[in-house]
């Protein structure tokens, strides 16, 4: 078994290798097989080398490992759960309206250029309230449709 493979026996038993300041360290999310442990411990130089060689940019020429990560299959409980819970809708700048990142980013332009804006304090200068007043009261989303 080479280096490699032992490194996806590891992962698929849920064990996760990496250095540690040189040294070789695991975590599991639960207890791993005894002999999976005998034969880390048994391959330790070799395993240091590895994962090494794999985190050294300069070794770019070698070939790197891709260790691929068991995804669980979704069982009918979980689908259940999904299905009872509301849909929850995520608002962020990217969906919001152009006119609140318009009022936005012109808010910020000002504070982050006027030496007497200071937003942490909310102290502002007249031209800077205007801004974050406008800011402020601008939506960040559009307002539902009436059905």
């Amino acid at each position: 078994m080479t280096a490699a493979e032992l490194l996806t026996a590891a992962r698929s038993e849920g064990v996760q290798l990496a250095l540690v300041d040189g040294r070789l360290t695991w975590t599991a999310d639960r207890q791993p097989p005894d002999d999976l442990l005998m034969e880390l411990a048994a391959r330790k130089v070799e395993l240091i080398a590895t994962l090494s060689a794999a985190n050294d940019p300069q070794t770019a020429a070698a070939p790197t490992v891709a260790i691929p990560r068991p995804i669980p299959a979704p069982t009918a409980e979980h689908a259940a759960e999904a299905a009872s819970e509301p849909q929850r809708i995520i608002r962020t700048a990217a969906t919001a309206t152009p006119e609140w990142r318009a009022a936005r980013d012109h808010y910020l332009a000002h504070v982050m250029t006027c030496q007497a804006c200071h937003a942490p304090t909310s102290r502002h200068c007249p031209t800077g309230a205007d801004l974050r007043d406008t800011y402020n009261a601008t939506p960040l989303e559009l307002p539902p449709c009436p059905t």
